[in-house]
């Protein structure tokens, strides 16, 4: 709210809410509203100073997750190269599975019948 002329007097009210509702209180007029007003102010900076602290955090943050984020992908990617050149392959990509080895086509030997 703040400060409001009423006929020849400067008066300064806050807004509260109460009940759901917004109201205005009366603080006072002269060096008493005027060291209200002055609070009021003080706060106001602080709040927006530290809503300035967590935006930059925040913002910091989320180069961290990107960057985290990037370190993720290629390291999936590198290790299923791995994997694949281990043997392994991925069904409809889930588990991680060792290739069968194809039956071999020789004939049997002699020793083997």
């Amino acid at each position: 709210m703040g400060w409001e002329r009423r006929g020849k007097e400067m008066y300064y009210y806050i807004s509260e809410r109460r009940d759901g509702r917004v109201r205005k209180v009366y603080v006072g007029k002269g060096r008493i509203a005027a060291m209200a007003a002055a609070n009021v102010a003080k706060r106001r900076e602080l709040r927006i100073a530290e809503k300035a602290q967590v935006m930059e955090a925040a913002t910091s943050v989320a180069a961290a997750d990107q960057a985290t984020e990037l370190l993720s992908r290629e390291c999936e990617s590198l290790l299923a190269a791995m994997m694949v050149l281990a043997g392994f392959h991925q069904e409809n990509g889930r588990t991680w599975r060792k290739r069968r080895e194809p039956k071999s086509t020789t004939t049997r030997t002699a020793s083997h019948r």
